[in-house]
């Protein structure tokens, strides 16, 4: 069944111009999803609990975060 639902995405999924990275952020119970990355890293640094250098790790690998479509954050740090 997995391979079904893999091969089902790999030949259903069409990429276009227009998707936009989707940010999605767990903490505790609450997920907030963003479209772009900017408001990601803007909400974590209003948050007091991630670390200055969490957020500065996150900054120099903007351009890396950019050409993927969707990533994952935890705790500030990045999921691959």
């Amino acid at each position: 069944m997995k391979i079904f639902s893999k091969l089902r995405f790999f030949f259903c999924k069409s990429l276009s111009v227009r998707d936009s990275p989707i940010v999605i952020l767990t903490k505790s119970s609450d997920t907030k999803e963003f479209l772009s990355i900017d408001e990601a890293v803007k909400e974590l640094e209003s948050d007091p609990d991630i670390s200055k250098e969490k957020i500065e790790k996150l900054k120099e690998s903007i351009e890396m975060l950019k050409n993927k479509r969707r990533i994952k954050i935890k705790n500030g740090n990045l999921i691959n």
